[in-house]
C-alpha cells in the first residue's frame, strides 16, 4: 500500500535521509513560515519506506496491515490537514 501526496507550492517540505536508516520530514506553511511540523518515519519498522520525488510527491511504502504504518498515514495526514 502507498501514501502518496502531491505537496502544492504553499508548502515547504524538507526531508533528510542522512543516516540511510530513517526519514526526517518537515513541512512549513507558507502563509505562516513559523508554524512548522516534523515526523521521523523509521524505515527499519515493517519496511515503511518514505521517497520524497523531485516532482514534488511524496510516498510512503508499506504493509497497511501493520500499526506502524497506520500511525505513519496518520501523522502525514495530520501534518497535510493542518498545513
Amino acid at each position: 500500500m502507498e501514501f502518496v501526496r502531491k505537496i502544492t507550492h504553499d508548502d515547504f517540505v524538507i526531508i533528510t535521509n542522512r543516516l540511510k536508516a530513517d526519514f526526517n520530514v518537515v513541512f512549513y506553511n507558507a502563509e505562516e513560515p513559523s508554524v512548522m511540523e516534523s515526523f521521523k518515519i523509521h524505515n527499519r519498522i515493517k519496511d515503511i519506506k518514505g521517497t520524497f520525488f523531485k516532482n514534488n510527491t511524496l510516498v510512503i511504502r508499506g504493509d497497511a496491515a501493520t500499526p506502524e504504518y497506520q500511525h505513519v498515514l496518520d501523522v502525514v495526514s495530520s501534518v497535510l490537514d493542518y498545513a
